[in-house]
């Protein structure tokens, strides 16, 4: 996990079809979540660069 540097289950920032984000790894509860969601995720930084 890029912010809390430790290992485990991680989700990915794939950014979807349009963005195709930063490919960094995170966990969920790092990133606000409980779960992993299903299909494409993007991080909050690729998000903003994006304006979503």
């Amino acid at each position: 996990c890029v912010i809390c540097k430790d290992g485990g289950e991680l989700m990915f920032c794939d950014g979807g079809e349009k963005n195709h984000g930063c490919s960094q790894s995170f966990h969920t509860a790092c990133v606000g979540r409980s779960v992993i969601p299903e299909g494409d995720w993007i991080c909050q930084a690729c998000a903003q660069l994006a304006g979503i």
